[in-house]
């Protein structure tokens, strides 16, 4: 959900007929619960030309890499309202901009931002400065991730090539932010249960 709540955005991991091959973002206005916009994000990654045909209907798959397959979006409202995507099939988070896409304007995707394999949960920091990705694995090769990348959202918008500021190996599926100190944390694994 956008930082005033007016939008909403989904992501398409998928295409209709196949579980892989997504790469759009869609805007939901709030107040009539309708999709207003779609966003196509740019096609491959170093090493692969896309599309590939046929798109293949399960990963893993060495075929896998020239699609986005966004499995989360999380927006901060610097730039007017930002979305950072996490994308499982080219191992980025793209940093597309609000007021391009409902304007519907050409170039609404502003950047790509490396991180580690299969980008899976993301979130925004409650002062919107930092977004943080979670990967969890690679579809071409089913090898897990395990890493969390730390996004700073000012750099993503001036020097993308910078903004990953920090990355930490973790087993981990998804990412919040701590309201006291605005610092990634991992939630714990949960205690083993007592066999009394």
């Amino acid at each position: 959900m956008s930082p005033d709540q007016r939008y909403a955005a989904e992501a398409a991991s998928g295409t209709p007929d196949s579980e892989d091959g997504g790469r759009t973002i869609g805007i939901v206005d709030l107040k009539t619960n309708t999709v207003i916009r779609q966003v196509g994000q740019a096609y491959g990654k170093p090493g692969f030309d896309c599309p590939v045909t046929p798109i293949p209907h399960a990963s893993p798959s060495p075929k896998i890499g020239g699609y986005a397959g966004t499995n989360g979006v999380t927006f901060s409202s610097p730039g007017g309202g930002t979305r950072f995507t996490a994308n499982r099939g080219t191992h980025d988070v793209r940093v597309i901009s609000l007021q391009k896409a409902l304007a519907g304007e050409p170039g609404a995707e502003l950047a790509r931002i490396p991180t580690g394999n299969g980008g899976f949960g993301i979130s925004t920091s409650l002062n919107g400065k930092l977004v943080v990705l979670a990967a969890r694995e690679d579809l071409a090769t089913d090898r897990p991730g395990n890493t969390i990348s730390i996004i700073d959202v000012g750099l993503a918008l001036s020097q993308p090539a910078k903004a990953e500021v920090a990355r930490m190996s973790s087993r981990t599926f998804a990412a919040t932010t701590s309201p006291s100190s605005m610092s990634p944390r991992r939630c714990p694994a949960s205690p083993p249960r007592s066999s009394a």
